[in-house]
């Protein structure tokens, strides 16, 4: 099969797994407008992968030669290696994602994942096209200077996209087991707390895959503590800033 099938297969069996969890085990009931949410987020990843694609066939006669250069001489990868390229990938990820808090202009475009107003699986696709093109490229770069190999950047790849789709969902845990989870991996308690509307809340809990660089660099709220009563962005709360439209346009106003 087409890795690049699989992928998509494999993506789709783990949302519609986590989906399924979901409504099986709710955290909440969800809100009235989830149906439109859904269409919206749903919409943003549609349009994101798009501009991914346009991406990909823009720099494919580039990556080539990039990774060529940047792997010239590399030994064959190894089971310490794969293990070193995923520890650096996800730092990697978790200094984008405080970036992107820190720097205006970047907050802008990722602040629209942060109006979604309710959690579930689909926020995990709520991304404005910009920040995916964004991420993307940046990942695309340091990747092959890391010595990533296809399939480790692949398999990166599809255990972040589960961990994060389990992570935005409405799903209820056992307190123990989140207890012990949240010391290695971000649990839904652990990102839940990074949505929250108060500053407190979304300038913590920055993991991708592992809590490992939020304890590190002190970012990691307390285990246990209580999540945020509401989610959003102050600037967005009104029923007219949630259609796709309208989300596509935020970027172009103060969101803070």
């Amino acid at each position: 099969m087409d890795p690049s099938v699989a992928s998509v297969l494999a993506f789709a069996v783990i949302f519609a797994a986590a989906g399924a969890w979901e409504l099986r085990r709710p955290q909440s009931l969800p809100g009235q407008g989830a149906a439109r949410r859904w269409r919206v987020n749903i919409g943003l990843f549609a349009l994101s992968s798009g501009t991914m694609v346009l991406f990909a066939a823009v720099s494919a006669a580039v990556l080539p030669v990039w990774y060529s250069a940047a792997n010239a001489g590399a030994p064959p990868a190894t089971g310490w290696h794969s293990i070193a390229i995923f520890l650096a990938l996800d730092a990697t990820y978790y200094g984008l994602h405080r970036v992107l808090h820190m720097v205006g202009v970047l907050w802008r475009f990722h602040a629209v994942h942060h109006t979604d107003l309710e959690l579930d699986v689909s926020s995990a696709l709520r991304h404005h096209p910009g920040e995916a093109l964004l991420t993307g490229a940046v990942a695309g770069a340091i990747a092959p200077l890391l010595g990533a190999t296809a399939a480790e950047i692949s398999g990166f790849a599809a255990l972040g996209f589960a961990v994060q789709v389990i992570a935005h969902a409405n799903i209820a845990l056992p307190p123990r087991l989140v207890r012990i989870l949240e010391r290695f991996i971000v649990t839904p308690d652990f990102h839940r707390r990074h949505h929250g509307r108060d500053a407190e809340f979304y300038n913590s809990n920055f993991g991708h895959i592992l809590t490992l660089w939020d304890r590190v660099f002190r970012t990691a709220s307390p285990i246990g503590r209580a999540g945020p009563s509401d989610y959003g962005v102050d600037l967005f709360l009104k029923p007219s800033d949630q259609g796709l439209g309208s989300v596509l346009r935020q970027p172009f106003r103060n969101p803070r």
